[in-house]
């Protein structure tokens, strides 16, 4: 059994989750030549259905069963790349579902490693600023996707939030704490 290590840090940029993942086992401690920071970058945004109720549906791709038995999501062709700017592209997709097999997003990705860019170092602030790129793009495609009050749980467009402290609080709900 081999022991995976993996530091997690995520954020609400704009409004979208977003997570950072470096990963690591004694195997890309050791393989310096292939593995030179000792592990693995991954960069995540999630939209949930509820983000874009309206164009949802343009961000989901078809997917089939490739002969090793692993699900391949046809990103390229749903035309998914466009929306986001990953450094190099999309390298992940995945299909979230809720315990009653509902949709409820998609987390979509980019894995530093299968990018033949091996030998560069990457900081956990370079990785942030392509994650608030491939973000910012996003929202050049979507203005009006919607984001979720940590308040009250409604989903409002971004003009109508206001950010404390890293999340993200519809002008309503901070209105009516304020009246009380």
């Amino acid at each position: 059994m081999k022991k995976i290590e993996k530091t997690v840090w995520r954020e609400y940029i704009l409004g979208l989750e977003t997570e950072i993942v470096f990963w690591t086992d004694e195997g890309k401690r050791t393989m310096t030549e292939i593995y030179p920071q000792g592990g693995i970058w991954n960069s995540y945004v999630v939209v949930r259905v509820k983000n874009l109720p309206n164009d949802f549906t343009k961000l989901l791709a078809p997917c089939s069963v490739d002969e090793r038995g692993w699900v391949r999501a046809d990103y390229y062709s749903a035309g998914i790349n466009n929306y986001f700017d990953f450094h190099w592209g999309i390298t992940y997709y995945e299909k979230l579902f809720d315990n009653m097999g509902q949709l409820t997003g998609v987390k979509i990705g980019c894995d530093y490693n299968h990018l033949h860019d091996d030998e560069m170092s990457y900081r956990v602030e370079d990785i942030r600023n392509d994650l608030k790129r491939c973000v910012e793009k996003f929202v050049e495609c979507f203005p009006n996707y919607r984001t979720w009050c940590h308040g009250n749980g409604k989903y409002y467009p971004l003009s109508e939030m206001e950010e404390k402290n890293g999340y993200f609080y519809s002008k309503e709900y901070v209105n009516k704490e304020v009246s009380q």
